[in-house]
């Protein structure tokens, strides 16, 4: 426990205790423990509250992931998390994109994902890298094709050529 508090700056005006040391990509503390990774806000809450409710996460009322104060937390379901952003003025991605019902994916870590950004990335990823494909696919056509011609010639077997 020792350990956990050398990471944790208290923030007078906020009231937030923030997590200062490894943080993922979306902001939130996280830390090992005897091997096991876990997350900050959810180990403070449980242990200076107690269990959180069977498939239920930790919603952070000051909207600052990296506090771990349990006064901040509470514990909700995926819908309050959606519905809490949305009421607090977050309901669209970093680039403009409505989070609708048909247009958000929640990964397994809770993030919410625009799907348009992430068809937008595929998509261009596809289009940098479709050439590339093209190139090994003319080589195992091409490939393929001397294969059966050697296996044709091992055999003695002669194909005509198929004139248009």
């Amino acid at each position: 426990m020792e350990r956990f508090w050398k990471k944790v700056t208290f923030e007078p005006n906020s009231g937030c205790w923030l997590w200062t040391a490894s943080l993922s990509k979306a902001g939130y503390g996280q830390f090992v423990l005897e091997g096991i990774p876990l997350k900050a806000h959810r180990f403070s809450y449980e242990m200076l509250v107690g269990e959180i409710p069977r498939g239920s996460i930790i919603l952070h009322k000051c909207d600052n992931p990296a506090c771990v104060n349990p006064a901040h937390l509470r514990p909700g379901s995926y819908k309050d998390n959606v519905q809490d952003s949305i009421a607090k003025g977050r309901s669209s991605c970093k680039r403009g994109h409505k989070f609708t019902e048909e247009n958000t994916h929640v990964d397994k870590s809770g993030v919410r994902r625009c799907l348009t950004c992430m068809r937008e990335r595929s998509n261009r990823h596809r289009e940098e890298n479709r050439e590339k494909h093209r190139g090994y696919w003319r080589k195992y056509v091409k490939k393929k094709r001397e294969q059966r011609i050697a296996d044709d010639f091992t055999r003695g077997i002669r194909r005509e050529k198929v004139e248009a």
